[in-house]
C-alpha cells in the first residue's frame, strides 16, 4: 500500500486519548449496532466501515479487531465496559472518516488533501514517484499536468513535481563512480519513478511521502537512506520540507532537487524577477546572458541560475505572481519551457548537473547523519 497505515493507529491512540481528558465513554453508544456475543460491532454491522479508504480500512480492521478479542475477554455483553467500547468505536468512526485526505478515482486516480478554512488543495500520486500533481491556491490550479500522457505508464510524466534523487541533470554516459565502483544511474536519478509510501502530517496541514532503499536502488546508488518530504499549504503557499538520512556505514554524496511545472496563460506574456545576470544555458553547457535567454522563453528554454534571494514569475495576463523562497544549500534554480506547453518549471536545486562529479555544490553525509531542505512557492494575486 503506497499509504502509511500507522496513522490509523495513531487515531485510535488519539481517540483513547480524548475518551480519558474527557472522561466520556458511552455518550455515543446508541450509533452503534451492537452485535451479539463477542463484545464488540462486527464489521458487517457497521454501514460506515466500507467508507473508510484503502490502506486507512486495512489498518481499522486490524485495530479493530486487536480490540474486539481483547474486550472480549474482559467486557460480558451489555456491560458499561462493553458500551464504552462501543462509543470509542464510533469516535475513531467520526475522526477517519473527517480527516481531510480522501482517494479519488477521477480525473485519474490520487489521493487529495483539502484544506477547510481556504479550500485550498493538493493532489497526490505516491505511487508515481511521490508526484504532487496538483496544488489548487484560491480559485488558481497551479500546477501543469499533461494528463494524456500521465495516464501512459510507458511515458515519463510531464507535470507536477517530479523529485530530483540522488541526482540532478544527467551523468556522462550514465555513469557514477563512487569508491564502492561504478554505477549506472539515469538523468535525475531514480526517485520519480518509484512508489512512495504516504501518511496525513500530524498538525493537519498536509502529508509526509517517504522513500527508502531498496534491492533495486542498491544496485544504482549503494546506500541505504531514507527521503521524507513533508508537503503543507499555507495561507497562499505550498511548503516544502525535505529530510535525507544516510543510514549507510559510508559517507553518502547526492543532489536533491524538484522539477515542478506551474501553469501560465502564455509563455509570451510571462516574465521573471529576481534572476542575476549571468547563467549556465544547459542547452549549450556554457554561460550565457540571463536577460538574453529570456527573450527566448517563448522559443524553449534550459538554465540554471545562482539567485541571491526569491525568484518570481509574473503572469502579467493573470495578474498572478508566483514567488520561490529559497534557503541554503537549496538554492539554485532552474529554468526550463518545453513550448507549445502553456507552463514554466520553477526547479530548486542543491548543486548542479554533475555536482556529484565535480564537487560543485555537492552535499555529503556521514554515516548517520541526515540534512534538511526547505523551499517555498508563495502567490500573489494583482
Amino acid at each position: 500500500m503506497a499509504v502509511n497505515a500507522a496513522w490509523a493507529q495513531e487515531a485510535v491512540r488519539q481517540a483513547l486519548a480524548a475518551d480519558r481528558r474527557a472522561g466520556v465513554w458511552h455518550a455515543q453508544a446508541e450509533s452503534v449496532e451492537l452485535s451479539g456475543g463477542n463484545g464488540s460491532p462486527s464489521t458487517s454491522e457497521v454501514p460506515w466501515f466500507g467508507s473508510i479508504a484503502g490502506a486507512a480500512s486495512q489498518a481499522f480492521h486490524q485495530v479493530f479487531s486487536a480490540d474486539r478479542q481483547a474486550s472480549a475477554k474482559v467486557f460480558p455483553n451489555g456491560s458499561i465496559g462493553f458500551r464504552r467500547q462501543a462509543a470509542k468505536w464510533a469516535r475513531l468512526r467520526s475522526a477517519l472518516t473527517t480527516m481531510p485526505l480522501s482517494q479519488r478515482d477521477l480525473p485519474y486516480a490520487h489521493w487529495e488533501f483539502s484544506d477547510p478554512g481556504s479550500g485550498d488543495l493538493l493532489r497526490v500520486v505516491p505511487e508515481r514517484g511521490g508526484l504532487i500533481s496538483g496544488w489548487r491556491c484560491g480559485d488558481r490550479e497551479m500546477v501543469y499536468l499533461d494528463l494524456e500522457r500521465f495516464l501512459d505508464p510507458a511515458q515519463s510524466v510531464r507535470g507536477g513535481f517530479p523529485v530530483l534523487f540522488p541526482i540532478t541533470g544527467g551523468l556522462p554516459d550514465n555513469q557514477l563512480p563512487l569508491p564502492q565502483g561504478t554505477f549506472t544511474i539515469g538523468q535525475h536519478g531514480f526517485a520519480r519513478q518509484l512508489p512512495w509510501r504516504m501518511e496525513p502530517l500530524a498538525d493537519g496541514r498536509g502529508v509526509a511521502l517517504e522513500l527508502s532503499d531498496t534491492e533495486e536502488t542498491l544496485q544504482a546508488y549503494p546506500f541505504q537512506f531514507l527521503l521524507r518530504m513533508e508537503v503543507r499549504l499555507a495561507p497562499g503557499a505550498l511548503e516544502i520540507g525535505t529530510t535525507v538520512s544516510n543510514r549507510s556505514a559510508a559517507p553518502m554524496p547526492f543532489s536533491f532537487g524538484l522539477h515542478p511545472y506551474f501553469n501560465l496563460s502564455s509563455l509570451e506574456g510571462a516574465r521573471f524577477e529576481g534572476l542575476p545576470t549571468e547563467c549556465l544555458n544547459h542547452l549549450t553547457m556554457a554561460p550565457a546572458s540571463t536577460a538574453e535567454q529570456m527573450q527566448q522563453l517563448a522559443q524553449g528554454i534550459d538554465l540554471l541560475v545562482r539567485p541571491t534571494g526569491a525568484v518570481r514569475l509574473v503572469d502579467e495576463a493573470d495578474g498572478a505572481t508566483l514567488e520561490l523562497q529559497l534557503s541554503h544549500p537549496f538554492d539554485l534554480v532552474v529554468l526550463w519551457t518545453e513550448p507549445p506547453r502553456p507552463m514554466v518549471c520553477i526547479e530548486p536545486w542543491s548543486g548542479p548537473r554533475q555536482s556529484l562529479l565535480s564537487g560543485d555544490r555537492k552535499i555529503e553525509l556521514a554515516p548517520g547523519a541526515s540534512t534538511e531542505l526547505h523551499t517555498r512557492y508563495a502567490l500573489t494575486r494583482g
